[in-house]
């Protein structure tokens, strides 16, 4: 894949209307330097990168021309769990593999948010469907709930976890 890095910030720059002027003042560089990626003939410092980014309101991965590619990739992976999953109405046949998909694809985007919540509800599910001895019958014919055994579910403290790191995101 070629870097495209200066026709991208060309395009965003005319985009916003803006001149190589004022995306050379915004970001303490000289118009020279703006025309000089444009051409491709020289590329931002690193260091610029972020506040080119920001100045354009995208994210380091647009800038980069990754538009789509990461969302693709965690909704395909997410589909792909949702046919693996529809299969465990019946039984958990596919749990265990459900799972795996979500912890592989929580290592390549650490923090996604849509993936976290899946895992979350996957682990509850599987805590719920393996570990039964939460639930019992009273004398009296009624369900009867052991939550301190609950505490010991592992599937049902991983899900907490992740559910509480959800909580605190949507928090900040």
């Amino acid at each position: 894949m070629q870097l495209q890095l200066g026709e991208k910030i060309r395009s965003l720059r005319r985009r916003n209307g803006r001149t190589q002027e004022a995306l050379a003042d915004a970001l303490g560089v000289t118009p020279q330097a703006v025309s000089r990626w444009e051409m491709n003939g020289a590329y931002p410092d690193v260091e610029l990168l972020p506040s080119i980014a920001h100045y354009f309101d995208i994210s380091l991965d647009e800038l980069f021309g990754y538009e789509g590619e990461r969302n693709k990739k965690v909704d395909d992976l997410l589909a792909r769990v949702e046919e693996l999953d529809v299969q465990n109405m019946r039984d958990d046949c596919t749990i265990d593999e459900c799972i795996a998909i979500l912890r592989n694809g929580l290592a390549e985007f650490p923090g996604n948010e849509k993936i976290m919540h899946r895992l979350a509800l996957l682990l509850a599910e599987a805590g719920w469907r393996r570990h039964r001895e939460w639930r019992s019958y009273g004398e009296d014919g009624y369900i009867s709930y052991c939550f301190d055994r609950g505490k010991k579910n592992p599937y049902w403290a991983e899900a907490s976890r992740l559910f509480e790191t959800l909580a605190e995101s949507a928090c900040d």
